[in-house]
Formats: structure tokens, sequence, C-alpha cells
């Protein structure tokens, strides 16, 4: 892990997700940024298992996974971590044990420890709200993901996720337009949507024949956003 220089609130994904749903104040935006002070590098594979009960992984850029890794040797992969989330805020908040967490792509993130984290929402109501908000958010979306896993075809698997990652980086100011940075593997699509790297490929290549989305080398592009919407059953 390398570390690098503070980040402005400017380019802080992080800061960016507070701001644009909570209606926070300039302290409440000087108190988030104060947490992404030492940013650091990590590359691609690198397991991030920070201390249990200990710290929160703040993602400022690239992509993590929470994983599994089965006794048979193969990986679920339950949910990927984008710019301006958080991992392991279960165990500051909650005292709960933190998934495994790897990244996916070379990434930037700050590892917060707890006191940080606690200071900053026991200082600030609107604070302590936006993180538990965020906490329940995540319940929110994994129920949800694991519910189309469990009823939904490849199709729709696939067509959820790309949207869910697409209106998550928006909300954050990581897309242009409908174009957006989508450098998620083939192999770990496979382990997020419980597919096989060959129907995962044959999933993709249907959806660019239909004229809905394009996913190429680290960037995805929708061509029919309506479309897109009622495969993944919005």
């Amino acid at each position: 892990m390398q570390s690098n220089s503070p980040l402005g609130t400017r380019q802080n994904a992080f800061v960016q997700g507070f701001k644009s749903r909570w209606g926070l104040d300039d302290r409440d935006i000087g108190t988030l940024a104060s947490l992404c002070r030492q940013p650091t590098h990590v590359s691609r594979g690198t397991m991030l298992l920070p201390d249990v009960r200990e710290k929160a992984i703040l993602v400022l850029n690239g992509y993590c996974s929470s994983y599994k890794t089965l006794a048979s040797g193969r990986q679920v992969i339950f949910d990927f971590k984008l710019p301006g989330d958080v991992a392991c805020l279960r165990n500051v908040l909650l005292g709960k044990s933190c998934q495994n967490l790897m990244a996916s792509t070379d990434a930037v993130i700050c590892l917060v420890p707890r006191n940080l984290i606690n200071e900053a929402v026991e200082g600030s109501p609107a604070l302590r709200t936006a993180f538990l908000d965020r906490l329940d958010d995540e319940f929110t979306h994994l129920t949800d993901r694991f519910s189309r896993l469990a009823r939904s075809n490849a199709l729709e698997r696939t067509a959820s996720l790309i949207l869910n990652v697409w209106e998550r980086l928006k909300r954050v100011g990581q897309t242009s337009n409908l174009a957006f940075p989508f450098p998620i593997t083939q192999d770990d699509l496979a382990d997020a949507l419980g597919l096989t790297p060959v129907h995962v490929n044959r999933t993709l290549r249907q959806l660019r024949t239909m004229n809905v989305v394009t996913v190429s080398v680290g960037l995805a592009v929708i061509h029919d956003l309506e479309t897109l919407q009622v495969l993944a059953r919005i």
C-alpha cells in the first residue's frame, strides 16, 4: 500500500455521496473530508482485512468486492464497493464482524479508525443519521440483490447489476451521461451473478446485440435506459 496526499472535497467521491443525498452543512462536509486525510493506493488483488470493530474503509477510487471463499475453493462476491462507498461500517458502528474485502481493481482507499467515525457521528446528529441510513441502504440493496439472484434469469441479473452500478456512480459524479467506468472482469461478474464466465460473456453479447448496453474493456455505455430498467425489473 502506498499513501498519498489528502484529497479535496471536489474530487472526493465519499464526500460527494453524502452531499448528493443528505442536507449537510459546511461543518459536516468538513468533518467528512477530514476522514480522508490519508488516502492509500492499493493494487488489484490486495486483500483488505481491517481489524474487527476497529476500522472502516472508504473507497475513493477504483472497485473493491466483499466476498467469501467456499470450501470448494470457489468464490462468491456479495457486492462491489464503488467510489463513494464505505466498507466495514457495520463493524465500526455496531461491533459486527466485517466480510472479506479485496481490491477488484487498482484503488484508492482510506482506512478510518473506529474512534474517528464515532467522533464524527457523536458530534453531529445529521452525520449520525446519514451513517445509519447508509447501513440501512446497504441492507436493502443486498436483500434486493439476493432476491434477484434467486428469482431472475441471467439477462435480468446482469441488467440489474449494470444498472445499479450506473445509478451509484451517477450519485457521486462518476458518470458521463450514460457512459461510466466498468472495470469488473467477466470472472468477477460470474462470481457476483452466480453464472459461469462463458454464460456472462454470452449475456453481455446479448445485451449488446439488443442495443441495450455495451460493455467493453473498463467502460460501459447504456444505449437504451428504459429497456435496461425493464430487464432489471425496476
